[in-house]
């Protein structure tokens, strides 16, 4: 057991460092105005945009269809991928889309049906420019942190090294 509460860590350690050590670039999702389609009690939707990653939301117990969480912004934003810290292997599907003139559009999928996605969810997609961002989640979703960047290099290196196999040995088996 304490093997694998190391091996969570740092696999959490090694997700949020990655992301937090491009410094230069900036989290927009930390500027929106959040909005989702259900909250578990004690875990407030203001938390996956907090930038702390000892918090977290989580949709109602039970939901895991029709679920979503949707950024929204005063001044349109250009982005190129969306990060997605998760507390557990919950979501199976994620759909990302942006309304342009009213109509929500995907530009994005991660996912397929049956399996659950990584705790680190890392979704690229060609430069967008819009003022609002939905997720659609397939699966309950709980994520310690929701990241939005306009840095297509950002994205794809994070992307890069959670898709890096990591050896661990544990002494004392």
């Amino acid at each position: 057991v304490g093997a694998a509460i190391i091996a969570v860590w740092a696999l959490l350690a090694l997700a949020s460092s990655v992301s937090m050590g491009a410094e230069a670039a900036e989290n927009l999702a930390r500027r929106a105005k959040i909005s989702v389609s259900s909250t578990r009690d004690g875990y407030p939707k203001e938390n996956a945009i907090d930038g702390d990653m000892a918090t977290s939301w989580s949709t109602a117990l039970g939901q895991v269809e029709g679920q979503s969480l949707q950024l929204d912004w005063d001044q349109p934003q250009r982005m190129s991928g969306v990060i997605l810290h998760q507390t557990g292997l919950y979501v199976k599907q994620v759909h990302v889309q942006i309304n342009q003139n009213g109509q929500w559009v995907t530009i994005a999928d991660a996912g397929a049906s049956g399996n659950e996605l990584p705790l680190t969810i890392v979704i690229p997609f060609a430069s967008q420019t819009t003022r609002s961002l939905r997720l659609n989640f397939k699966g309950g979703a709980a994520f310690h942190e929701v990241e939005v960047f306009d840095d297509v290099q950002v994205v794809r290196e994070l992307e890069t090294r959670m898709n890096t196999p990591v050896i661990s040995v544990a002494g004392d088996l």
